[in-house]
């Protein structure tokens, strides 16, 4: 019940203005300890975060992105080069290509936005 108060506190707070989503969820939610409220706080600012770099990939980037490191609908799936060139009937070589850049986009938007701030740890 708290939590779904909090969700609904924070979602029209700018997830970048993670103090004033700390104070929040400290208010609402004393049962918890400082070190899950902080968690808390930096998965949601890591999510939107990724949602931004996700947004500087093509449609085919993301799929194989997902494919490849079993994220979202491909999270059961095996992923391997090879099987998503069979399941995508492209070669090898061109998932591995596509692979390779979207990952060079995507580390070039965080280490250059901004608002993705808390990936760049990730990626140094």
């Amino acid at each position: 019940q708290e939590n779904k108060i909090i969700r609904e506190i924070c979602k029209d707070i700018p997830i970048s203005n993670t103090i004033k989503i700390y104070f929040i969820i400290l208010l609402y939610n004393k049962k918890q300890s400082l070190a899950l409220l902080e968690e808390e706080v930096f998965e949601r600012k890591l999510k939107n975060d990724i949602e931004i770099i996700y947004d500087s990939l093509t449609e085919e980037e993301l799929k194989i992105i997902k494919m490849r490191y079993g994220m979202d609908e491909y999270r059961t799936e095996s992923n391997s080069i090879n099987s998503i060139a069979e399941k995508l009937s492209v070669s090898p070589k061109k998932i591995k290509r596509i692979e390779q850049t979207a990952l060079r986009k995507m580390r070039k938007q965080c280490l250059t936005d901004k608002k993705s701030s808390s990936l760049k740890e990730y990626l140094r």
